[in-house]
């Protein structure tokens, strides 16, 4: 795991994990790093790396995200358990989100785990959707994306000078921004989409498009869309981190 400052400078690392997935920073400003590899959650200090605890043991087998509320409760998504289970900040577990199935309420591989206005979006990739609860697990909606048709299109070659967005194909990673809006990462698209919860879930913008250059992506893995609306997003085709600013 490799620590970098505001500026992108690496500032350190976290070594002797096996398969670490899932990453996030509590409130006491710990390092928890989920490992697929150990089926757990590790804890570490920042400053030294040393570990400090590790919980999860016998209840996460495949940590691959982790996020935390404003009152430090640990939200470890489950992809392979189909779940999503939660901590509270003494790493004691509290409940569990979602359930895998078929239904409108069910989880099918869950890859990440946003929170906005008291309610926790699950990217449910499986699923092509985004599944919405309340903060006791009671399923509130789903949130799907049918694209967008292109504009100033060709009638003939079918070339469009505005590209339309392609529907949900492999929903990878959420962040939210400053103004409470869900920023979906599609792994396939290539591309991150903006909804607005306060809207009805409304589609708004996107940005990022499959490519080599700047500003574009390939096989990306995660967002993160920082205070300054900045958003961050790792391409997974080799060493490579694209920076947004989102409007």
């Amino acid at each position: 795991l490799f620590i970098f400052d505001e500026f992108l400078v690496l500032q350190g690392e976290i070594k002797g994990l096996n398969k670490p997935l899932g990453v996030a920073v509590d409130m006491q400003g710990r390092i928890l790093v989920g490992n697929d590899g150990r089926d757990n959650v590790e804890v570490y200090d920042p400053a030294n790396g040393n570990l400090l605890a590790v919980f999860g043991d016998g209840l996460v087998k495949m940590p691959t995200a982790i996020t935390l509320d404003g009152a430090g409760n640990i939200y470890v998504t489950d992809s392979r358990r189909d779940r999503v289970q939660v901590f509270d900040s003494a790493f004691n577990p509290i409940r569990t989100i979602g359930k895998g199935g078929n239904g409108d309420d069910t989880l099918s591989f869950p890859m990440d785990v946003e929170i906005i206005n008291q309610e926790i979006f699950v990217a449910d990739q499986g699923g092509y959707r985004v599944q919405v609860f309340d903060f006791n697990g009671n399923w509130q909606r789903s949130i799907t994306f049918a694209g967008t048709e292109g504009q100033n299109c060709n009638w003939f070659t079918g070339v469009c000078e505005i590209p339309g967005m392609p529907p949900f194909t492999k929903v990878q990673a959420l962040s939210r921004d400053s103004l409470g809006r869900l920023h979906v990462l599609d792994n396939f698209a290539a591309s991150v989409m903006i909804f607005d919860p306060a809207n009805d879930d409304a589609f708004v913008s996107s940005y990022g498009a499959y490519g080599d250059s700047a500003g574009q992506l390939r096989v990306p893995m995660d967002v993160k869309v920082l205070a300054t609306d900045m958003a961050v997003v790792t391409s997974g085709d080799g060493d490579r981190i694209e920076l947004f600013a989102i409007q």
